[in-house]
């Protein structure tokens, strides 16, 4: 299974705790939280210390997330956990997740998988969905906890149906590929209706795909495209891959190469091989492309580092015309990033 890193779930989840909206002042905001919400973090620093010393839960939270999300005192994981540990000693539900977050990411300390699973699981004991979400992949991958797709899929589940887009879509990949669970086609496209609903752009693209191609629901070619469409603008790569195959067939789409080449640089750009495959056949001359042997052979060599296997006529296509001057610029372009853009 692929899926965003933890480094980038760890930033994306502390956006959703560590923030609200500046209007979102209560008449049970301490002190030093509405100075928090307002935008004055050292003054907040100073009011959410006393009260966190205090002994009260939220203070302590609240001032250990000044320490995760940077505000106005650096990155501090040590000083964070202090008191995210106090507080998720007095049953702070956020508290836990996020100390179960910083052993999942190992940021400033030693990442400790099987901690993480423990302090999720007090939290989604909780009910908090996105411990459950968080939960459910480790027990889907047997990280940190021995593999339990029977769990993974009540954890997901559960989340999808309190409002979790990623679980709902994961849980219909679950359905789709009979992982855990005897497939089911018409259960996977209720979930990833039920992400896409949500905003997932990976659910729309997979929804778009089946009502392309009339799999699993009635053929309904516009609003697949419309539904690609959408999700390549968000910058899924998989859907500008689509698309890009798209405009390089020419049986749905109008043959438009110059798109086809566009969609698919953009997709090579965030590493998909696939993309890379396609572009260094079009790049080598395939039907009427412009040929371009540096262009052709950088996109050649992204698609082997990204473990596509590569057709032996393709490579020995490439053979006679490699020099070291192609292979420099080639790697240059790499490097540079100059190969992304047209």
């Amino acid at each position: 299974m692929t899926g965003p890193s933890m480094t980038y779930r760890f930033f994306i989840l502390l956006l959703i705790f560590g923030l609200a909206p500046l209007t979102a002042l209560r008449a049970a905001d301490s002190e030093g939280e509405q100075l928090y919400w307002q935008g004055d973090y050292a003054a907040a620093h100073a009011k959410l210390e006393d009260e966190a010393k205090a002994g009260r839960a939220e203070s302590q939270y609240r001032y250990a997330m000044l320490y995760v999300e940077e505000r106005g005192v650096a990155y501090d994981a040590t000083t964070a956990l202090q008191w995210l540990g106090a507080a998720a000693g007095q049953g702070h539900t956020q508290a836990k997740f996020v100390i179960g977050l910083i052993a999942l990411s190992g940021r400033g300390v030693e990442q400790n998988l099987p901690k993480a699973a423990g302090w999720f699981a007090s939290a989604a004991e909780d009910g908090l969905r996105d411990a459950k979400y968080e939960l459910g992949l480790l027990y889907l991958d047997g990280k940190g906890v021995d593999k339990n797709l029977k769990k993974a899929r009540k954890l997901m589940s559960e989340a999808a149906e309190e409002g979790h887009a990623e679980a709902a879509f994961e849980t219909g990949l679950l359905y789709a590929n009979g992982t855990g669970v005897k497939a089911n086609p018409d259960r996977a496209i209720t979930w990833f209706e039920k992400a896409a609903e949500g905003g997932h752009f990976g659910a729309m693209h997979n929804l778009g795909v089946l009502y392309l191609e009339g799999i699993g629901v009635k053929a309904d070619p516009d609003k697949g495209l419309k539904m690609i469409q959408e999700a390549a603008e968000a910058g899924l790569a998989e859907a500008e891959m689509a698309l890009g195959f798209l405009f390089y067939e020419g049986t749905v789409l109008p043959r438009d190469l110059a798109k086809a080449v566009a969609y698919f640089t953009s997709a090579a750009a965030k590493g998909a091989g696939e993309a890379s495959f396609a572009l260094a056949t079009i790049y080598g001359g395939a039907n009427d492309g412009r040929p371009d042997l540096v262009r052709a052979y950088a996109h050649f060599v992204l698609a082997k580092q990204a473990g596509i296997a590569m057709p032996p006529e393709l490579e020995q296509g490439f053979t006679p015309y490699l020099s070291e001057e192609v292979v420099a610029q080639a790697q240059s372009m790499i490097e540079t990033g100059a190969l992304f853009r047209q």
